[in-house]
């Protein structure tokens, strides 16, 4: 879960800037700046060695809050973080609310400890830079006062490759039923406090039960309140289930449910957007991305 304020924010800001085609950074350092607004997890978790499974599937993601100076030169105003995981050697899953209209502002960073965002460089062997994305058609269609069902899954391609170690992650396949009380293995690289913005510097894990598999057609609720799960910059992050020793990606982060936390303090229950009722968008999407025909172009947000 982004912070919302945050993302409101940056959103406004790349929306203004969509005619900019490139990124102006300073010393070589796309990073540098007031990092006041970073939201970089896991609350209640344990590390993620980076020789673990997990470690090699998930990915952290940026999204940089731009602002444009009186000669026209973007800098940094703040950093939104999320998590992601790899689904192709330039295909990252995450969450809707962790993109940007101009994909040009998006970053990932492989690594089981958090990026130095003041040090950060664009030379960085770990850093990958988004180039394009998509997100589920009813996401653009969001409206505030909206519950459910809300079409918080996004595909993000990167240039770059894989660093060595990484590996891909699965898809819980149509057939396999989710059942409330069933363990999933929540990772991320979010906050471990929601309430004094408890930051950590790498990647976390947790077991939890699910709450309610059918929250809603797309959704499931997973539960949270009891001093473990998810928090700001999880957004995007794998729900995984284990089936005869191999994890599945069964959802991925969306938000805090309003009931039990209305305000995304990280103390209640959790909304993650289920896979499986979108396995054919992303088999038809990651066709559209990888293709030679592919073409970036600005990423469809809500107006609402």
């Amino acid at each position: 879960m982004t912070n919302s304020l945050l993302t409101s924010t940056l959103l406004a800001s790349v929306l203004a800037l969509t005619a900019c085609s490139k990124m102006h950074a300073t010393g070589g350092e796309v990073f540098s700046g007031d990092q006041s607004g970073q939201i970089n997890g896991i609350v209640g978790g344990s590390a993620v060695a980076a020789t673990e499974d997990i470690a090699k599937m998930t990915v952290q993601i940026f999204t940089v809050q731009p602002t444009v100076d009186e000669n026209g030169q973007v800098k940094v105003a703040g950093v939104a973080s999320c998590t992601g995981s790899l689904l192709a050697d330039n295909i990252v899953l995450t969450a809707a609310h962790c993109t940007a209209a101009n994909p040009n502002f998006i970053f990932l960073y492989f690594s089981a400890k958090s990026a130095d965002l003041k040090t950060l460089s664009l030379k960085d062997p770990l850093l990958r830079r988004v180039v394009g994305g998509k997100v589920g058609s009813a996401w653009p269609k969001l409206q505030a006062a909206q519950q459910s069902d809300w079409g918080d899954i996004a595909l993000l391609r990167f240039e770059g490759g894989l660093p060595e170690g990484y590996q891909l992650a699965r898809l819980l396949p149509k057939g396999q039923e989710l059942k409330a009380r069933q363990t999933v293995t929540l990772a991320g690289f979010g906050l471990t406090d929601g309430v004094r913005n408890t930051e950590t510097d790498k990647l976390l894990r947790v077991d939890i039960p699910i709450a309610d598999p059918n929250y809603s057609r797309s959704e499931m609720l997973v539960d949270s309140g009891n001093g473990k799960g998810p928090c700001h910059g999880d957004s995007g992050g794998p729900a995984y289930v284990q089936i005869n020793g191999q994890r599945y990606v069964a959802g991925t982060t969306s938000r805090a449910d309003r009931k039990t936390d209305p305000l995304g303090q990280c103390i209640g229950d959790t909304v993650y957007t289920k896979v499986q009722p979108y396995l054919t968008w992303i088999a038809n999407s990651m066709k559209s991305l990888q293709s030679p025909a592919f073409k970036p172009a600005l990423i469809p947000q809500p107006r609402g």
